[in-house]
């Protein structure tokens, strides 16, 4: 099998894609790895489905659950770039659009932890680790915030 992974996005893609391909060799699969430096050349090869397996970290940017979870998860995705191995459900699809029209933080929280536990008991795809960021920063400088539930630090509040 062909295991493709991104070397330029995150720490530890290669080493993280070398130990897979070594679980899945213990087994009995013949596993090429191809290391990928170059992100458009990953997406391309991705996008094309030129693989059997590839590695892929995901973060909302936005902050904002709907973002990864339409993109990831939603069955109008399903085979493409974000949703690679085409996962669709429907009840996660109106869970999404539910969530996504929900203003009260206490319901719309509930129903995207429902998407997180439906997600998890499918099994879409193998979920292997989380990057936890380290910000540093002279004690002076206030306004800097870490995006809940992500890696994305804002800085444009930054100031002495």
């Amino acid at each position: 099998m062909k295991l493709v992974s991104p070397t330029t996005r995150y720490l530890l893609e290669s080493e993280v894609a070398q130990a897979v391909a070594g679980y899945l060799r213990e087994i009995g699969l013949d596993v090429n790895v191809q290391l990928v430096g170059d992100w458009p050349t990953f997406v391309d090869i991705v996008r094309k489905r030129e693989f059997n397996g590839h590695m892929m970290g995901l973060g909302a940017a936005t902050g904002d659950p709907d973002m990864i979870f339409r993109l990831t998860l939603i069955g109008k995705n399903a085979g493409k770039l974000w949703n690679a191995g085409s996962y669709n459900n429907p009840t996660v699809d109106n869970l999404i659009e539910e969530g996504s029209q929900e203003f009260d933080k206490d319901r719309r929280a509930k129903i995207y932890a429902e998407i997180q536990k439906t997600v998890w008991n499918d099994a879409p795809w193998l979920f292997l680790y989380r990057l936890t960021a380290a910000t540093a920063y002279k004690s002076e400088i206030k306004g800097i915030e870490m995006v809940p539930g992500s890696q994305w630090v804002k800085f444009w509040g930054a100031h002495r």
